[in-house]
Order: structure tokens, then C-alpha cells, then sequence
């Protein structure tokens, strides 16, 4: 620019290993070396894990080792081995060091046999080259960087010296900084804060500013970090809730590319391609909410549905046709996309059963991935285009894989691909060029800067903790001074940057926590000496904000032609708190079920409902029931438990699993058989007039749609009795005879549903508590004798109509929109569906800051 060119060659810059290659390959293909002096393959980083994990995969005694990390640690020992020439002692003390030496020379033979290097060995074979007088040299190289460079690195260094190459060093001239502050702060997010709110004052003071935020730990402080710059610099992201607006700042620091939901999404879609005997439902619905593939706009809520619905069923893998059919069942469109690719989804399934390569599985997955509609219907932002590309990138480096891991079965194809996935580190490229750059230690050296904001400069992270490679000798790693090896070594490293650090900006500030919990920290030893002020605050003015108080416990009344659904729970939920009620059954929120394994509390209660019902279907009376002999009743059982199951698999559109389904025909025959045994020691005879009978009673505008499990008639006089199964556990009609009835059921069916004028009198109600061990009746009723261990009330008349009397207080205190957060025992909403909704954590809170 001195010179006043608007336009020059770019520098040429690149790392060694990329050099070598380049100059190997040149050196190859001109012919100086013989044909057999050139590998058949050079493996990348990533094939030599592989072939690593293959060697560690055959040792028996790993079975309960992380191998895939075994393998880092492993070749990193390796490289260690070669590049510094550390000794190696076979009659090592250490097992780990011994073992590794076992696998190290079984790896060699593998290379060897396959005419293969790493790309350590491929270094040393080049120096080789280069030292005999091969390829073709620059006239100088610079080395940048190289802080400790490795015996490798020296020995090169000299091999071009001797050719004659002009060999230097990177060393920038700047001024160190002019001002230096340390700044304590009372713990690792207040020190996030006070670095994001210095970064927005510079800014604001000075648009064109340009700021560094070097963090010595990144990787740990990434996602406090990031949030809070989001929170202070870019607002406007956060509340559109996408990533395409332009960034004020850069991360230098990516995530794994397995993180980002467009390629964890491309793995979860493959990897139902290893699952030919279907998936639970929690896993279909997990997939179904997944963006990037399929409808995933037009149809999200269709696909929600679809989840409401599997979480209902029982938890027995199921078909991807399943969900083929609940989206049919759902859909307000004719022909869902949802459809097609959950079809085209089943058809990759069915195709896949034999091994393959690594480079014809990469053809199936993009096939399949194409199939299914990824990455979605929307227009990918620039971040979600190049982890598109990145994720395309690494399947092609897995297409290359066929020599290193020959054919694989599709779960061992997919988890090799999502294991490169998340070793591959994705940082997307920041449009432009933003004023705020986020740094680790390393990326900041040789940077400028205006101004600049050292974080993490707690003791305990820098200088970094030592990290000797646990294969080989700790002391030996020391003696040859290592990467890491040491804490002597670890301080010479961090001087070294730190002083590259003083370097960048005339202006900077570190900083440091002083508190992790209750855990006191300390600042590092390297900014010892530099004056301590505090940190920048920032806060909101929040003062002229006048809060306002609004007590508001009424909802609009129930407007006339208004469906309110919810049968006798919704006068259950008004009476236990009028809030639950409101928000459940008028707002219609509902709690999403959580899958269970086998099937659920719920269903296990409907299969005891539907046999009983199918059980007194035949017998119909007490006396048909005593007539039966042991063998005769369990022939009739056996016959009703058929029932039930055949009508829950006809509901559910598939059967159950041969082995649910053995478990729940023994269930029910024991309990429905103990529970005939309770029903034989009643001593009024009865038939049974109607089981699970429809109803629906009017309560002002409410419309209360009901079903009544089970109706006795008396022989003796007709009356009748109701009885309601329950399945649980702890029956209580004490609350019965209270102000708010907290079980309105039975109480409903008798002063209301079955007290019309001119039909027969209702003499009791009960509920009939199925359950091993417990099978009994639990009610009420107008005289002894009439249910076992069923008291009788000489006010039967009287209690009808106070019931009556109470449940349409309650009826009308829905009518009138009474929604208050409003409860005798917080136990009593241990089971409310609507539970966050209420708010007790925040009323708790107001009630003490009111009686502080």
C-alpha cells in the first residue's frame, strides 16, 4: 500500500503439514524418488483414529473404555514418540505405557502391510527426501507461531538452511500496551457482563472502534458468553429468532457440526434407516418436531399433533406407517408432504440390509436425505447454507473411507458419520467484518486491536493446568519438555502469549472471577503488578417504571352456545382450585403425556374397565355370578380379557407385542378375578342394568357429557346403585360431606344425572377400588348392608339435594368465569395438568417480599 498498488499476489501462507503434502506430491509425481519409496496412502487424521479404534475395538480387556477417546489419547502418544524422539522403553513400569507400546506396534504393522502412512510418518519420509536433495524449494520461508517448536520442526528448519533457503521468523514490531487495568468481578457472569457492557460503550462512543474479547477458557465460557453479547449487542436477532440478521461481533471459536440443528437432524433421519423394527413412540415424535426436513412450516402443527397422539399410545416400537396413518387420521390437507416422506423414509428402511462401503452409503444417505424433504421447506439463512455445506464436505471425506473401514452394516455407517460430525469443529463465516472480535488466547496472537479485554485470568486457567499424555511417562514427557507436560512448561507457554498479548492493543483490560459458588478464586500470577479498579457496570434504567397491580381472578362469563368440555373433572378441577379449571377446560390446555414403557396408568385402567364390562355383558346377575364354578368363571374371564385387548389394538390400529400383550392377559385375570371374589361377598342381589352408559346433563349453559362405568338395580325394590372402578391408589368420600366436593363423580351421577323425575331412586354410590390386595367398595349409601363395608346415612334424601345444591354452585361459578388461583391444600394440585400455569413459585415470592 506504500508502494500505492491497488492490487498484489496474495501471501502465501499455510501450515506444514499442508507443505509437506504439497511438496511430497511434487517430489512423487516428477519421479526423483522410486515408485516404491512412495506410501500407497497417506491417512488423514481422521483414517488414522479410525484404524486406531479398529486396533483398540479388538482388545477385549477395553470393553469398558471410551475407545473412540483411547484412540486421541493413542496417536497423539505416537506422535509424540516420533516428533519430539522421545525414548521408547518396552520394559516401561507403567501397564498403560506397555499396552500402548503393544497397540503402537500392531499399528505399525497395519500401515506397513498396507503400504500406508500417517501423516507423522509422512513427515519424516519427506525430511528424508528434502534432506537427499529432492523438490523444489522457496527461496525463503517464515515460520509464525511456532512458539516451542518440536525436535521435527528444528530438524526441518536446519535440513532448509542446508538447501539453502532463507529461514525466518514472524516476529510483528509492535508497542505493548500503553494502559493496563485488572478488573476482579463477582463471578465468571458478572465478568461476562462487565466485558459485553464495556464492549457496548466503546462502541456507541465510537462506531469504528475495533475490539477484541479474548477469553482464556472459550470453549468452557461459550454458551455464558454468547447469550449475554446477544442480550446487549444484537437484541434484534434474539427477538426475530433467526440468525440472518448481520452479527456486531465474531466468534472465533465453532461448535461441533453434530450441534447444528440441520445436520443433527440429517443424522436422526439416517439413523431410522438401522432401525427395521421401528421406533418408540418418543423417538417418532422427537423426529416428527425436528425442523429441516420435510413440511416443517406448513405442517408443524399437523406433526405436533401427530406427537400429542404417539405419546398416548403404548410404549412399543412402532412403524414409520404409523405415523403415515395419523397423519391421514389429522390432517385438514388430503395429502400431507408429512406423508410422502415418512413413505419414502419406510422404503430407504426396507432397502438397506446389506453391508456396504463407506462411498455407497454416502450415495443411499444423500438419496434418503433428498427423499425425506431435508433440510426443509424454508430458505436456508447463511449460517444454516454452510452447515449444509459442511455437513455434504464431511460426507464426502466419509465416501473416501472404503479402504480404511470396508463394508459396514447402516447403524455402524451412521454412527461413523455422526462421530465425524462431531469431530468436525463448524464455524460459519461472519458477513462483513464486525467491530467486536471474541477470541481464544491463541487466535488473538499477532492480532490488533484498539482496545482489548482479557477474561478468565483466574490462576486456576492460566497458565493452563498441565496435561501430560496419560500413555506414556509423565517424566519422561517432562525431561524433553513436551506441549503441556508440565506446569514449568504450561507458564513458558502462557508468558509467551501474554507477552504477544501486550503487544495488540494500547489499551487492555483483564479481568477476573472471584467466587465460583462458594469456592474462592484467585487472579492469575501473570497480571500480578497491574493496578486493580472495577469493572464497567451495566444497567437498565428502570426507575421511572411504575409497576401496576391488577387483581385479576375473573375470566369473561360462559357465553351461550359456548362448548365447554370436560365431564365431571371440570366441576372436580373448580372445586379443587377454579384457575385449573379455567385454563384446562374453557382454554383447553393440556398437559403433553410422557411415553411409558409398556402401557400407561390410563390405558392399564380402560383394558380393567372394558373387561368387566365385557365380563357382566354374559353373567348380568349376582346369582349367575355364584352359580359359576372356578373353572367355569375364568373361562368367562379369560373370554372378556379377549375383548378388551382386541378392542384397545382395533382403537390403537396395530396389535400388541406378543409379550405385552402375554403380561397384560395375566394382569387382568388376576386382578379382575380377586376383584369377582369381592363382588361374590355382597349379600343384595343385583343385576347389572347398564356398563360405561353415555349421559349428558345440563347445568345452566354447561353441558356435562358423561359415562357412568357401571348401574346395579336392586332385586329386592329396584333401586339403584352406582358404581365407579377406580384403579389408584387412596379412596376418600370424606370431602363429600364438605363445603367444595373434591370428588364430584358419584355425587353428580345421583342428585343430578340419575334424579330426573319419574325414574328410580338411586340408594347408593360407590367406588369399586380395583386393586391387588385392596379390592373393596368405598362409598355411601340410604342403608346398611347394601355394599359391603358401605356405611348407610339416615339423611340420604337431605345428602342428595345438598349435593345437588353444591355442584351447581359449582356450575355456576364456571358460568360466572370465576378462574382463581385459589386452593385448600397445595397436595390437592399434585396432578393438575395446568400446574406452571398457576404460578404458586411467583405468588410465594410476592407473599414473602410482602412480609418482609
Amino acid at each position: 500500500m506504500a508502494q500505492g498498488l491497488a492490487v498484489w499476489p496474495s501471501l502465501r501462507a499455510t501450515t506444514l503439514d499442508a507443505w509437506l503434502a504439497e511438496l511430497g506430491e511434487a517430489i512423487a509425481l516428477c519421479g526423483e524418488v522410486p515408485a516404491d519409496a512412495v506410501p500407497g496412502r497417506v491417512l488423514s487424521a481422521d483414517e488414522a483414529l479410525l484404524v486406531w479404534r479398529g486396533l483398540l475395538d479388538a482388545d477385549a480387556d477395553l470393553e469398558l473404555f471410551d475407545r473412540h477417546s483411547l484412540a486421541e489419547s493413542a496417536y497423539e502418544a505416537h506422535a509424540l514418540l516420533t516428533g519430539w524422539g522421545l525414548p521408547v522403553d518396552a520394559a516401561s513400569d507403567v501397564e498403560e505405557t506397555r499396552r500402548f507400546l503393544q497397540w503402537r506396534r500392531r499399528y505399525l504393522e497395519t500401515l506397513r502391510s498396507r503400504s500406508w502412512v500417517d501423516l507423522v510418518q509422512y513427515r519424516e519420509r519427506v525430511f528424508g527426501w528434502i534432506e537427499r536433495g529432492f523438490g523444489r524449494l522457496p527461496a525463503s520461508m517464515v515460520f509464525a507461531g511456532f512458539d516451542a517448536p518440536s525436535p521435527q520442526v528444528r530438524r526441518l528448519r536446519s535440513l532448509l538452511t542446508t538447501r539453502g533457503v532463507a529461514v525466518n521468523d514472524h516476529l510483528p514490531e509492535k508497542d505493548a500496551a500503553e494502559r493496563l487495568q485488572a478488573c476482579p468481578a463477582k463471578d465468571a457472569e458478572a465478568e461476562c457482563r462487565a466485558a459485553a457492557a464495556w464492549a457496548l460503550e466503546r462502541l456507541q462512543a465510537a462506531p469504528g472502534t475495533r475490539l477484541g474479547i479474548v477469553v482464556a477458557d472459550l470453549e468452557a465460557r461459550r454458551r455464558l458468553l454468547t447469550p449475554i453479547l446477544d442480550e446487549l449487542l444484537a437484541p434484534a436477532a434474539l427477538e426475530n429468532g433467526c440468525d440472518a440478521l448481520p452479527a456486531p461481533y465474531n466468534l472465533s471459536l465453532g461448535l461441533p457440526l453434530l450441534q447444528h440443528g440441520l445436520v443433527s437432524t440429517a443424522i436422526a433421519l439416517l439413523r431410522i434407516l438401522a432401525m427395521p423394527q421401528g421406533l418408540m413412540p418418543d423417538e417418532l415424535g422427537a423426529l416428527l418436531l425436528r425442523p429441516y426436513w420435510s413440511a416443517d412450516l406448513a405442517e408443524a402443527d399437523l406433526r405436533a399433533r401427530i406427537d400429542a397422539a404417539l405419546r398416548e399410545r403404548p410404549g412399543q416400537k412402532v412403524a414409520l406407517t404409523a405415523g403415515v396413518r395419523l397423519a391421514h387420521a389429522l390432517a385438514e390437507a388430503d395429502r400431507p408432504q408429512l406423508t410422502k416422506h415418512l413413505r419414502a423414509l419406510a422404503d430407504a428402511q426396507a432397502n438397506v440390509k446389506s453391508a456396504r462401503r463407506p462411498s455407497e452409503w454416502a450415495v443411499q444417505f444423500r438419496e434418503t436425505l433428498g427423499a425425506v424433504g431435508w433440510p426443509g421447506e424454508r430458505t436456508l439463512s447463511s449460517t444454516e447454507f454452510q452447515a449444509r455445506a459442511a455437513f455434504l464436505e464431511v460426507l464426502e471425506r466419509f465416501a473416501r473411507l472404503d479402504e480404511v473401514l470396508g463394508a459396514l452394516r447402516a447403524g455402524a455407517a451412521v454412527s461413523e458419520l455422526q462421530r465425524l460430525c462431531a469431530d468436525k469443529i463448524f464455524q460459519p463465516k461472519t458477513p462483513g467484518d464486525p467491530p467486536l472480535q471474541v477470541l481464544g488466547m491463541l487466535e488473538a496472537s499477532g492480532a490488533a486491536f484498539d482496545a482489548l479485554w482479557v477474561m478468565g485470568m483466574n490462576d486456576d486457567c492460566w497458565p493452563p493446568p498441565a496435561r501430560p499424555n496419560p500413555l506414556l511417562s509423565a517424566e519422561v514427557q517432562r525431561r524433553h519438555a513436551t506441549p503441556a507436560a508440565s506446569a514449568e512448561i504450561q507458564a513458558v507457554f502462557a508468558q509467551s502469549l501474554h507477552a504477544d498479548l501486550l503487544r495488540t492493543a494500547p489499551e487492555i483490560i483483564f479481568s477476573y472471577a472471584e467466587k465460583e459458588g462458594d469456592r474462592e478464586l484467585r487472579p492469575s500470577p501473570l497480571i500480578a503488578g497491574i493496578a486493580v479498579s472495577p469493572a464497567p457496570t451495566f444497567t437498565t434504567d428502570v426507575s421511572s417504571i411504575k409497576p401496576e397491580f391488577l387483581d385479576d381472578a375473573l375470566a369473561p362469563p360462559v357465553a351461550e352456545g359456548e362448548q365447554v368440555s370436560g365431564g365431571s373433572s371440570l366441576l372436580k378441577a373448580q372445586a379443587l382450585c377454579p384457575a385449573w379449571a379455567f385454563y384446562r377446560y374453557r382454554l383447553g390446555a393440556k398437559a403433553l403425556q410422557s411415553p411409558a414403557e409398556g402401557l400407561d396408568a390410563k390405558t392399564r385402567g380402560t383394558l380393567v374397565h372394558a373387561t368387566l364390562e365385557a365380563f357382566w355383558q354374559s353373567i348380568s346377575t349376582l346369582v349367575n355370578l355364584l352359580a359359576l364354578s372356578d373353572a367355569a368363571q375364568q373361562q368367562q374371564l379369560v373370554a372378556a380379557v379377549e375383548t378388551a385387548l382386541v378392542r384397545l389394538e382395533s382403537e390403537l390400529g396395530e396389535a400388541l407385542t406378543p409379550t405385552l400383550r402375554d403380561l397384560e392377559t395375566n394382569r387382568l385375570l388376576r386382578l379382575c378375578g380377586e376383584w369377582l371374589r369381592a363382588e361374590g361377598t355382597r349379600t343384595a342381589p343385583f343385576t347389572v342394568q347398564a356398563c360405561e352408559e353415555r349421559h349428558t346433563v345440563s347445568l345452566g349453559r354447561l353441558k356435562i357429557h358423561l359415562v357412568i362405568d357401571r348401574i346395579d338395580l336392586l332385586a329386592a325394590d329396584g333401586r339403584r346403585v352406582v358404581i365407579d372402578y377406580k384403579t389408584g391408589g387412596k379412596l376418600d368420600v370424606k370431602h363429600w360431606l364438605k363445603e367444595r366436593i373434591l370428588e364430584p363423580q358419584l355425587p353428580l351421577y345421583a342428585a343430578l344425572v340419575l334424579a330426573e323425575p319419574g325414574q328410580t331412586e338411586v340408594a347408593a354410590v360407590a367406588f369399586a377400588k380395583v386393586r391387588r390386595g385392596e379390592c373393596s367398595f368405598v362409598g355411601l349409601a340410604a342403608q346398611e348392608g347394601l355394599l359391603p363395608d358401605v356405611s348407610g346415612r339416615d339423611d340420604w334424601s337431605s345428602l342428595l339435594a345438598e349435593w345437588k345444591s353444591k355442584l351447581l354452585a359449582l356450575a355456576d361459578e364456571i358460568q360466572r368465569g370465576e378462574a382463581a388461583v385459589r386452593f385448600e391444600d397445595e397436595r390437592d394440585l399434585a396432578y393438575c395438568e395446568v400446574l406452571p400455569l398457576l404460578r404458586l413459585a411467583e405468588r410465594r415470592t410476592q407473599y414473602e417480599n410482602c412480609h418482609d
